[in-house]
This record gives structure tokens, sequence and C-alpha cells, in this order.
């Protein structure tokens, strides 16, 4: 908190593994951090303070091998995720239980978030295992929850601040019924746009009921194609491969025929090296 008609310079700095997003306006009721409320992507930003400002600095966790993240839930840390609760008034009692699920006690909606930063035409994968866990029936109100959404704290009816509350994503009801079978949720997305968005999983009620969280993974993958001319040579299949992974392809050219370099969107990127190792992203 500074007090000041003055200028000021604020600096980000990123801890190793993780990248500086940007600074967002933090002031709404609901934050989206979307591009619309992104003040600089600059780490290093001069705030005019000719009013209040709140600011928020997102950063987002580098993907390795392919994974934006991976919660086993067993190491008792919860300082990767943001905890949100829907009813705050609620009794509302988070943990670790150490056998590998996070276990929320008696609230009608609460969720993990993580801001992750998504890439266009990157294939996401979502898993993760829930149950809820309540000693009375369960109505067909209730919902698991689980996707990506604009702002944090999204884990209300889709009628209330609507667009705040958007979610690319699973909105699953429950059956009747108490609810204590574990189920394994997959959801796959493909943006169209880079996005920054929170990564969501939880539930929401109209009852105070309790649930359990496992295993909460998100993974990227891009799907690398190669193209060459019918009769002139080969090229090896790669697929679907694990996004920021180093990836190899080889030509070989048929008889008659001398191989004569990489391109990609008809630009050069490699000469003539049948061999060509690149980053997939």
């Amino acid at each position: 908190s500074i007090t000041t008609t003055e200028a000021v310079k604020i600096t980000a700095t990123a801890n190793t593994g993780y990248k500086f997003m940007g600074w967002y306006d933090n002031s709404a009721t609901y934050p989206t951090y979307d591009i619309a409320s992104l003040k600089s992507s600059d780490s290093t930003y001069v705030v005019d303070l000719t009013s209040d400002v709140k600011l928020k600095a997102i950063f987002v966790k580098e993907i390795v091998d392919g994974v934006l993240f991976d919660f086993d839930f067993t190491d008792n840390d919860l300082s990767e995720c943001e905890i949100y609760k829907q009813a705050p008034t609620s009794n509302f009692t988070p943990n670790i239980t150490g056998d590998g699920s996070y276990y929320v006690e008696g609230t009608q909606g609460a969720s993990l978030q993580k801001a992750v930063a998504l890439k266009a035409n990157v294939k996401y994968t979502m898993t993760f295992d829930f149950r809820f866990m309540s000693d009375t029936e369960l109505g067909t109100t209730d919902f698991y929850r689980a996707g990506f959404t604009k702002s944090y704290g999204t884990m209300n009816n889709d009628n209330k601040a609507s667009e705040y509350y958007k979610i690319y994503g699973m909105h699953g009801k429950t059956p009747a019924g108490k609810y204590t079978t574990k189920y394994t949720h997959t959801y796959e997305f493909t943006p169209t746009t880079d996005l920054l968005v929170y990564a969501v999983v939880g539930q929401y009620s109209d009852k105070t009921a309790g649930f359990e969280i496992y295993n909460w993974k998100l993974t990227a993958n891009v799907t690398v194609t190669t193209d060459v001319a019918e009769g002139r040579g080969s090229v090896n299949e790669v697929g679907s491969v694990p996004f920021g992974t180093q990836t190899t392809v080889t030509a070989t050219p048929d008889v008659g025929y001398k191989f004569a370099g990489w391109y990609k969107d008809n630009e050069l990127v490699k000469g003539a090296d049948a061999e060509y190792t690149f980053t997939a992203e």
C-alpha cells in the first residue's frame, strides 16, 4: 500500500520455473484477469497514481514435459492453488488427508483454482477423481464443475454474473441420493485464442455437502504433422507429443532424389540435414 500522488514504478520478479504474465486490474468485484483488464505485460510498470489503483501480478508455472500441474495431494501443500468458498458463512474445513485426496467438509460451494496460460491450438487435458461426501440425500441441483474460468471464484450458477462466471468445461449434475462413488473425469479443451484463465475443479450445492478430489492434473499436447510430395521420399510420423518436449523428425529421400531442407509455413527452418530436432510448441 502506497500513499502518494506521484508516479510509482513497480517491478514483478518471477521465481525459477515461473513466468510473469502481466499486471492486471484488480478493482472489480469479479476481476477477469483477461486482455481487457491487462494494464501491462512488462514486469516493470510505471503507475500514475491520480486515483486509487488495485493491481494484481499474475505468474504462471512453466510447462515441463507437457505438464502444467499435477496435484496428488500427498504432501500437505496447497501453496500452488487458491482455495475459493462460495458460501463464506458455511462450515468450511479444507484439508489434505495425506492419503492422496483433497477433502472439503461441510460447504455449499468450494473449489481449487490455479492461474494458467493456455496457447491457441494446443490440446489441454484435465483429469481428476471426484466424489461428494454427504450424510443426507443430494438433489439434482448439486454439481461438480471443472474446466477453465475467466475469473477467480466461479463455481456458482450460470445466471449469476454470467460473463464473469463463464466456465469452459464440465458441468456435471449428481444423481439424486447419496453420492459416494469416486469417478474419474477427463475434460479436453483446445482454445482458438491464447487465454489467461483459472483452471478450476470443485462443487456447487444448495445443501451442505463435503467432497473429495483426487489426482488433479493438467497436461498439454501438440500434434506434429509432416508432408512430403508422393514418390519423392518419406518422413517418420510423430503425431501427438507433450508440449515443450524435444522432438525429432527424419527425412528419407527416394532413389533419384536429394533432401533439400525443412520448411515451416513455407519458410526454411533447417538446411539439408535429414534429421531435425525441435521443441514441440
